[in-house]
């Protein structure tokens, strides 16, 4: 992995860092005597050292906040339960607590490159559209907006170079787009990440289905040969740790990629990005080609085809898994690989095979 996103507050309010706007967070509550209460700097400082661009998701609603959902007026849901246009004073007090909360995620913490913006229900009237209706909650009849110039321009002052995603409200503040436990049918025109579960929910549930090393390493290769992110979320378990099902996982797909990483780090799109089984890449200067063959069973076949993205005649065919060069031949439309039979014991395959190749 090359980036994270750390959740610094959802919807429900309570922050995981030390902010001063208000004493519902975890340095002033269950941490708050530990010498790492303020638990975000100490996140992004670990991933920070190892590489990582960091990130830090917020939910713009706020449910534990008077000035959002006011107790006065109780809701059965946790939406803006009052009219903003009869209480503006009580909505500007909610638009600065969200500003200085998110300032003080800007300032306080080193360097920030991605502001994760969720809680997209909440923005401009004007900006709701079929998509937003489409997701069932409740749309008042007033707009519920917070400010997003004022706060893009203090977080890109604070961190040069921010990517910001105003989660789907598409616009300035929108850096890139970012559906939610799917992938895109097509390749997008425009920057994106696909925001998939290890297990079935983002928080941690006891006994969760986590998702076998071949399914995500399948979803990878087609989410970047459509050209975006794969973002894969994992809930810690109370302690803060993963559960060891998600490691033992993350450590198999880890082995993948220090074999095959070629065909997915640095790669682009190419027009003719997938044929049955198989996804493609292809280097920046657009000499090189990966195909990335995927299957679901453990069952190696002897040879593997597909059309498009011929080879150059002559030119070298590397399985990535084990850096072997292989065999193959082109009819001018279909590219037949002959895999070596070593490949059927190797158990790093993960449901995946990845060859590179000069193109024509």
């Amino acid at each position: 992995m090359k980036y994270m996103i750390f959740t610094t507050k959802h919807h429900d309010g309570f922050a995981m860092y030390d902010t001063k706007q208000s004493d519902f967070n975890i340095a002033s509550g269950p941490f708050a005597n530990n010498p790492k209460a303020d638990v975000a700097k100490y996140v992004f400082d670990a991933f920070r050292k190892e590489g990582f661009m960091i990130g830090a998701y917020f939910s713009k609603p706020d449910w534990h906040s008077q000035y959002f959902w006011w107790s006065k007026y109780a809701t059965p849901d946790r939406n803006t339960n009052y009219d903003i246009r009869k209480h503006p004073w009580r909505w500007n007090q909610f638009k600065q607590y969200s500003y200085n909360q998110l300032s003080e995620l800007m300032t306080n913490y080193g360097a920030i490159d991605i502001l994760w913006l969720d809680g997209g229900w909440v923005r401009p009237l004007e900006t709701v559209n079929e998509e937003v209706r489409s997701w069932g909650a409740a749309i008042p009849a007033w707009s519920q907006e917070i400010d997003m110039p004022k706060i893009a321009g203090m977080a890109r002052k604070a961190q040069p170079g921010l990517l910001m995603v105003d989660r789907t409200v598409h616009g300035p503040y929108e850096n890139y787009q970012t559906p939610e436990q799917k992938i895109p049918e097509k390749q997008l025109n425009h920057p994106w990440e696909s925001c998939l579960t290890l297990g079935n929910a983002w928080g941690f549930v006891a006994n969760d289905q986590y998702k076998k090393p071949a399914e995500v390493i399948s979803a990878m290769a087609e989410v970047v040969a459509k050209g975006g992110s794969l973002l894969l979320g994992i809930g810690p378990r109370p302690d803060g740790t993963f559960p060891a099902v998600a490691v033992s996982r993350l450590e198999e797909i880890g082995k993948w990629m220090k074999n095959n990483g070629k065909a997915i780090y640095n790669t682009r799109i190419t027009a003719d990005y997938h044929n049955g089984n198989t996804w493609f890449t292809q280097s920046k200067d657009q000499q090189v080609k990966n195909a990335i063959y995927c299957f679901k069973d453990n069952e190696i076949p002897a040879t593997i085809e597909w059309q498009g993205n011929l080879p150059k005649k002559g030119s070298k065919m590397i399985l990535l898994n084990t850096n072997q060069t292989v065999k193959w031949k082109s009819d001018g439309t279909t590219t037949k690989v002959q895999l070596p039979k070593s490949i059927k014991n190797n158990h790093e395959v993960y449901g995946a095979l990845a060859l590179t190749y000069t193109s024509k």
